[in-house]
């Protein structure tokens, strides 16, 4: 039981520590796209799991230090723990499939906010080179900000190559608000995934830790 219990703890350590290393590439890889689209969600989304890998792996050193001194109350403590975890993340989950369709609302308004703001736009044009795209639905968005309210003109990061080679013809269709949205899915499918295999882990390891305070109890009474 031992075994199993250090094993599982194991994986549960590696998580842990996938979580922080998952939280920090989004922030850093992603760093063009929060500057011209400030999303509190996100930032918040990313520091929780980075602040939440951190706890895992207190709490797997915890449970190493249980199973080794043999101790019930550590044990406990350590199963308490996984167990308030695992209703956390189940809360998220719920939380976010519920709020889905408000936060893809709000990115679009603050997309459009940030569309005019003249000290993002270095930060759209890097965001439209990345991810090819134009404007937030298409490239005539780019008549509600003032420099190109004429229609005439569009930012050279628009077209692949820039505008002034390639003109119209050269221009990103796709608007980034479809692109973002996109990668906000795909991001939220492999964090989905991630979570289900972490929880069943932590059902696991929520019974096997009680198995081995039984066990653990039932030694010491055999003595």
């Amino acid at each position: 039981m031992k075994i199993v219990f250090v094993f599982c703890n194991f994986l549960f350590l590696a998580m842990g520590l996938a979580m922080i290393i998952v939280g920090c590439v989004l922030r850093i890889s992603q760093f063009s796209v929060m500057a011209a689209i400030p999303n509190d969600e996100f930032q918040l989304a990313t520091a929780l799991m980075i602040s939440s890998g951190v706890i895992v792996l207190i709490v797997c050193v915890a449970g190493f230090c249980g199973v080794w001194m043999e101790n019930q109350c550590i044990l406990c403590l350590y199963f308490v723990c996984v167990l308030v975890i695992f209703a956390m993340e189940l809360a998220a989950g719920i939380i976010g499939y519920i709020f889905r369709d408000k936060v893809n609302e709000k990115l679009q308004q603050i997309m459009i906010e940030g569309l005019v703001d003249e000290s993002k736009r270095d930060a759209w044009h890097d965001i439209q080179k990345e991810f090819e795209c134009c404007g937030i639905h298409n490239y005539t968005d780019w008549r509600n900000v003032k420099e190109y309210a004429d229609g005439t003109d569009i930012p050279e990061s628009c077209c692949y190559g820039g505008c002034g080679l390639t003109g119209m013809d050269g221009i990103h269709e796709e608007g980034c608000y479809d692109r973002f949205l996109d990668w906000i899915q795909k991001n939220t499918i492999l964090i989905g995934v991630a979570g289900i295999v972490l929880g069943v882990l932590q059902i696991l390891l929520m019974v096997v830790t009680l198995c081995l305070v039984f066990f653990i109890r039932r030694e010491k009474v055999m003595i």
